[in-house]
């Protein structure tokens, strides 16, 4: 793709994207921290700071940075993709993408094994839904249900 159409073309940055995260998926994490921050900073450069596609890729470079035991770093840069994506969709109403961004925080979260922080984020997913879709739309009902692995996980067995 690259022969015919320029690096930094969407195109080619989301071919790269998925490059990245193959290299993640495979723990070769520094090859994978390079990509993810040059995509970031070119997608920052030809999309704007609040695209989608630019906040993926500094998700991306949290999600390493939680591998690595870097849970500071890597929860600063979650926030900064929840308050960016809140600023883009605030004028749109779209809080479904405020809540989706809650739970990929979460996720990651989660993945580094840091259950308390996955809850709390879990539980601002949970409030969001319920405000906007209601206690038992599927959406907020699968929230609880991850609510309730994060507890098994935990072994809080009342909680779940």
């Amino acid at each position: 793709a690259e022969r015919k159409l320029h690096r930094k073309h969407p195109v080619v940055l989301n071919i790269l994207g998925s490059m990245a995260r193959s290299l993640y998926e495979q723990g070769r994490l520094e090859e994978s921290l390079a990509w993810y921050i040059w995509l970031q900073r070119v997608r920052k450069n030809v999309l704007g700071r609040s695209h989608y596609s630019t906040m993926g890729a500094l998700i991306g470079i949290a999600d390493i940075y939680l591998k690595k035991g870097r849970l500071e770093e890597a929860e600063e840069m979650f926030l900064t993709v929840y308050h960016e994506r809140e600023k883009a969709f605030r004028e749109n109403h779209l809080v479904e993408y405020d809540v989706h961004t809650m739970d990929t925080i979460a996720m990651g979260f989660q993945k580094a094994e840091n259950y308390d922080e996955a809850l709390r984020w879990l539980n601002r997913a949970l409030a969001g839904r319920e405000e906007a879709l209601g206690e038992n739309h599927t959406d907020t009902l699968n929230t609880v249900y991850s609510i309730g692995l994060v507890y098994m996980i935990k072994k809080d067995y009342d909680e779940a």
